[in-house]
């Protein structure tokens, strides 16, 4: 089974939905003289394999496998 990684995802910066690439990335921060500097420690590519079906609508609609 392929992976689709490209699909809709709900983007909290713009307030709506956008089709893309899901990447969530976890960042270390520390304070010093200069700010905050921030270094990427992992990161993770979200696919949506599982198909779930709405109760109130009967669509289909594809989800990430929560872990």
């Amino acid at each position: 089974m392929r992976k689709k990684i490209v699909c809709w995802y709900y983007d909290h910066s713009k307030g709506r939905n956008v089709k893309g690439i899901n990447i969530l990335t976890a960042f270390y921060t520390a304070e010093d003289e200069n700010g905050k500097p921030q270094m990427p420690t992992d990161y993770q590519i979200i696919s949506k394999t599982k198909i779930e079906t709405e109760e109130k609508t009967g669509k289909e609609r594809r989800v990430s496998k929560k872990n």
